[in-house]
């Protein structure tokens, strides 16, 4: 064991800062984790955990009818009795969790899962955006679509330098951000792989 470590610890490499935007008050947050009281990022992780994993066993596809049995929110009548709704909550649940353990998540809404790489180079296409004075929920909407943003930023370029391929300059900066995205997902396996757990 290291000369810092302790027992039951692990070390994970993540960035200094995260940014949050709170959809409800469309209010952004920046928390620089290194100055984070340990008791708060522990209290983050488990109920980030525990209710990233409750969220699997929402019951929003379902609403009820006038004799109280759940039926599909798109008008089939489609009764379902305690057992299969408990069977239904207990899947989300474990698809949550295989999630987790994967480190595959989907895009919102039900889209498709990300793969790890695609996860990681949506960060890092936000973090460009937000250093290149874009707003937090702003890069956060743009990140979903690594390309486009990128084409945005190669235009306000060269708009501002009055020459330059815009498509090149994008694809360029596509191709380094993915690279750098699975040097990312690669290194953490490996941490993955070191600790054990």
């Amino acid at each position: 064991m290291a000369e810092n470590e302790t027992p039951n610890t692990v070390k994970v490499d993540v960035p200094r800062t995260v940014a949050i935007t709170y959809s409800a008050t469309d209010q952004e947050v920046i928390f620089d984790l290194e100055n984070l009281p340990a008791e708060s990022i522990a209290f983050i992780l488990d109920y980030g955990f525990r209710q990233y994993g409750n969220d699997g066993a929402a019951m929003d596809k379902y609403e009820r009818d006038d004799d109280g049995k759940h039926v599909l929110k798109d008008g089939k009548k489609i009764e379902r009795d305690a057992d299969e709704v408990t069977a239904d909550k207990v899947a989300g649940v474990k698809a949550r969790i295989d999630a987790i353990m994967a480190g595959v998540f989907k895009s919102g809404g039900g889209g498709r899962a990300l793969s790890p790489v695609e996860t990681e180079l949506r960060s890092l296409v936000n973090t460009v955006l937000r250093k290149r004075g874009i707003s937090g929920i702003d890069a956060t909407k743009m990140a979903k679509k690594p390309s486009e943003a990128l084409v945005h930023l190669a235009d306000l370029r060269v708009k501002k330098d009055g020459k330059g391929d815009a498509k090149a300059i994008a694809t360029k900066a596509l191709e380094t951000l993915t690279a750098r995205a699975e040097e990312h997902v690669a290194a953490n396996k490996n941490v993955d792989a070191e600790i054990g757990v």
